[in-house]
């Protein structure tokens, strides 16, 4: 989504068109509907990885992860989730908010008790016409609903604007969300406000941070680290083992080699192959991806 970074949010378009060179399987819930603020101003992802036993799948303040139930053997285990119910908030109506919309909308209608979407804020100025032929409400600038107990999913494309918005903001924290077509492997985790949008593939024992966003078509290999803040566009391959720092912003159909490291506020150009590590905050493209020179 375009724009400047600062931390008034101005529309723009979807990550996948902003800049170049430089969404959960809904799984059946097992605790009664309900809806409570979560644990505010908690900023750090928590890790864990369990053993043994068959997949399940919860949330621990504000990180979705899949584990292992230690169940006797014999005794079988299902996905199920610990989640409670929260309001949400998109902040953005641009193209990227309003693909979030759909998520969480999307996620609700296979599961009753998915997290609420109370509507859409824009510091600037949408399409109100468009966003109610699609049913959302607006409910103005981010400022409207700063002493609500909602959460907030971040519906910008940026990393930057993105990682101003969260911490700028003092908001109950958000669960992850995931489309209905999204999977999430066993030992996996995704942090507070992660995004997996439709078709996006998550294997086994990998971390993505806070308020990163895996777009549609993505998969994102065994044992992946994705930082907080990270873009990555439609039809992505992050391969095994691969180290994605902070605030990354990863070009449509990238494909990222396995054991490669790209370093914090990269940006990988759309259809790079990236076969070496890349350097903090630095711009490559190409195949194979080699830095570019700015002049």
């Amino acid at each position: 989504m375009g724009g400047s970074t600062n931390t008034s949010f101005i529309p723009g378009d979807s990550p996948s068109d902003r800049r170049c060179p430089r969404q959960r399987r809904c799984i059946r819930r097992t605790l009664p509907h309900r809806s409570v603020r979560l644990r505010p101003n908690h900023r750090e992802d928590t890790m864990s990885a369990n053993l043994g036993g068959s997949p399940t799948t919860s949330l621990n303040g504000d990180v979705l992860r899949t584990s292992t139930n230690n169940a006797p053997d014999g005794v079988g285990g299902s996905p199920t989730t610990t989640q409670t119910t929260t309001q949400l908030v998109v902040v953005g109506a641009g193209g990227h908010g309003r693909e979030l919309a759909d998520i969480v909308r999307a996620a609700a209608a296979v599961d009753l008790d998915a997290h609420e979407l109370l509507g859409v804020v824009d510091d600037g100025a949408p399409d109100r016409p468009l966003l109610a032929r699609m049913g959302l409400r607006f409910l103005g600038r981010l400022d409207a609903v700063i002493d609500r107990p909602v959460g907030l999913l971040l519906g910008v494309g940026d990393p930057d604007t993105r990682a101003a918005l969260d911490r700028g903001t003092d908001f109950a924290d958000v669960p992850s969300i995931m489309h209905p077509t999204a999977t999430l492997g066993s030992e996996s985790e995704l942090g507070a406000g992660a995004v997996l949008a439709q078709g996006v593939h998550v294997t086994t024992n990998v971390r993505i941070g806070r308020h990163s966003h895996i777009n549609v078509g993505s998969t994102v290999s065994h044992d992946c680290r994705v930082g907080a803040y990270v873009t990555v566009c439609p039809g992505v391959r992050l391969t095994g083992n691969v180290t994605v720092g902070d605030g990354v912003f990863i070009g449509a159909s990238a494909t990222v080699l396995p054991g490669v490291t790209i370093g914090t506020g990269a940006i990988i150009g759309a259809g790079a192959v990236v076969c070496t590590d890349v350097d903090e905050a630095t711009t490559v493209r190409g195949v194979p991806a080699r830095p570019v020179i700015l002049l």
